[in-house]
């Protein structure tokens, strides 16, 4: 019997729920790896988006955090993250840091994408003194 994506992407949902990081990593692994022996590889881009719709039905995709300098509509966030191409279905938790002087800081797990004025004039100040 051959599988939809959205039936593998509810199988694999159902596998790494509720298991530590390390496990479910094993699990996705295991889980190319059948496909890949049952020549299914084709399907991944689909059911990772199919896997992505069942994160987002669920309310299980992981927060995006925007830090600011001061308050940002959400039009403006939906252009950053659009240009970081980062989901828009994402959760976003929206941070003003007065610290900050300008700019923008994109957290999206373990990624961050500090667009913020103080890391550009960084750059600037390393490039003069180098």
């Amino acid at each position: 019997m051959q599988y939809t994506s959205q039936q593998y992407a509810q199988v694999l949902h159902e596998l790494i729920d509720g298991v530590d990081q390390k496990q479910a990593l094993t699990m996705c692994e295991q889980f190319v790896g059948h496909l890949k022996k049952e020549g299914r590889e084709h399907l991944l881009s689909s059911i990772v988006a199919a896997y992505r719709t069942i994160l987002t039905k669920h309310n299980e995709l992981p927060e995006v955090t925007v830090r600011t300098a001061h308050d940002v509509d959400d039009k403006e966030i939906a252009k950053v993250l659009a240009s970081l191409e980062i989901d828009k279905e994402r959760p976003v938790k929206k941070m003003v840091d007065q610290e900050m002087i300008g700019g923008v800081v994109v957290k999206d797990n373990n990624r961050v994408y500090d667009l913020s004025l103080q890391r550009r004039l960084a750059r600037l100040s390393q490039k003069l003194h180098s």
